[in-house]
């Protein structure tokens, strides 16, 4: 399991999660059946998805993609079976699903809800969601203000031509 650090994050609320989502270094998951490995791999900057099956005959890729979509299906033969990984993402979630023969067989999910919710009281931790909100509020601010400069500057050209 991932250490929980900013970098390389599992899901907390499930010990067992096979699963690691990072920034840098995309969304990672592992499902053990039928005597195999099916291991998921997608970057969050090229789109590029893998699904690799390992078993005794080694590591084989069965699956490689490249989408921006918010959820893609792989879909391969393996151990006299059909699998079907699909990934799902969202804003701070992402699911991977693994299906045999059209059954869910099972799931891995990962939750960054940005509002933290004090575990004891139930109460909103505001120092904490604000420093996790911050940088993309001052990146939404700095593009903002970038625009409305190109937009301004581009209308007084207009109107002195």
């Amino acid at each position: 399991m991932a250490q929980n650090n900013d970098d390389e994050r599992s899901n907390p609320k499930d010990e067992n999660s096979r699963m690691n989502v990072s920034m840098r270094k995309g969304i990672r998951g592992w499902f053990d059946v039928d005597g195999m490995t099916i291991s998921f791999f997608g970057s969050n900057w090229t789109g590029r998805e893998i699904v690799r099956v390992t078993d005794e005959h080694g590591e084989r890729v069965v699956s490689d993609k490249r989408s921006f979509r918010f959820s893609t299906s792989h879909e391969f033969s393996a151990a006299g079976n059909e699998y079907c990984v699909v990934l799902n993402i969202g804003v701070g979630k992402a699911e991977i699903h693994l299906y045999r023969n059209g059954t869910l067989i099972d799931s891995d999910a990962y939750v960054d809800s940005a509002t933290q919710v004090h575990p004891e009281t139930g109460k909103i931790d505001w120092r904490a969601t604000i420093k996790k909100q911050f940088v993309p509020i001052l990146g939404l601010f700095l593009g903002g203000a970038v625009f409305g400069y190109a937009a301004v500057s581009v209308i007084q050209r207009m109107m002195q031509s």
